[in-house]
């Protein structure tokens, strides 16, 4: 038996968050634990297809995951799951959590769904695209995740970097249940560029939904995913190194170090 998620007890937790999401770095964020019944999130995480079966697969030199927005492949649960995070409730949540009034979700998933990452695959550091295709500004991030008994050791982390891309602020374990918002900005820098290296049958896996607005406060060009290494990422020595090292490499070196070569 399922039990309800308790849309009060997350309305709760979220106002009492608003304040330190607002001053979190490095940029607006927040990370919570058992918001959500844990039989719910098995029950999402028995219904995933397998990886390869899934509507999209992105296969670049950035990333390499599948993802499924497809409601018709939902079972049971997962639209239950995706509902309640579409819900009223969840959304007025939000709003008190980020300050951000009138969000707006997307029934269509854009970008969003279920996604899942196998051994040595990627999602290299990147800040979203910033529109949906119906012209919306991109606002939000809610990742919920499904990985039961994750070892650190397997990578796969979220990292949130700095705004000016030099260095990792932030590692995230992707463990059931968690979930973590975070506002879309021009230059929230997240990814897990390490790939995976789970055993076999272990993947990565969870459940991505973006809200929107008509509008936001600062202006923002409208743009597609951007890259850590796009060409318009700092230079100098810093940027030379980050160009040829990998990303275990990349964060060997310490912090200072990096603000030094910047």
């Amino acid at each position: 038996m399922i039990g309800p998620v308790d849309q009060a007890a997350i309305r709760s937790r979220f106002t009492d968050t608003a304040a330190a999401y607002a001053a979190a770095s490095p940029f607006p964020h927040a990370v919570f634990d058992d918001l959500l019944p844990v039989e719910l999130l098995r029950a999402v995480l028995a219904e995933f297809p397998d990886a390869p079966s899934m509507s999209t697969q992105f296969r670049s030199a950035h990333e390499f995951k599948s993802a499924e927005n497809d409601w018709n492949r939902f079972g049971p649960a997962t639209r239950r799951l995706i509902g309640e995070l579409n819900s009223g409730a969840f959304v007025e949540s939000l709003g008190m959590l980020t300050g951000i009034d009138g969000l707006i979700v997307d029934a269509g998933l854009e970008g969003g769904g279920m996604h899942q990452i196998v051994a040595g695959g990627k999602l290299d550091v990147h800040a979203d695209f910033t529109h949906h295709p119906n012209g919306l500004d991109r606002r939000l991030n809610v990742l919920v995740y499904l990985n039961e008994d994750w070892d650190p050791a397997w990578a796969g982390q979220l990292e949130l970097w700095s705004r000016d891309r030099s260095a990792c602020v932030e590692r995230i374990d992707p463990i059931l249940g968690r979930m973590v918002v975070f506002s879309t900005l021009a230059d929230s820098f997240h990814g897990h560029p390490e790939p995976l290296r789970t055993p076999a049958g272990v993947t990565r896996r969870s459940v991505a939904l973006y809200y929107y607005s008509n509008g936001r406060p600062e202006a923002v060009d409208r743009r597609s995913t951007r890259w850590i290494d796009d060409a318009d990422a700092p230079r100098g020595l810093r940027g030379a190194l980050a160009s040829v090292l990998p990303a275990p490499m990349k964060r060997m070196i310490p912090t200072s170090v990096r603000s030094a070569l910047r």
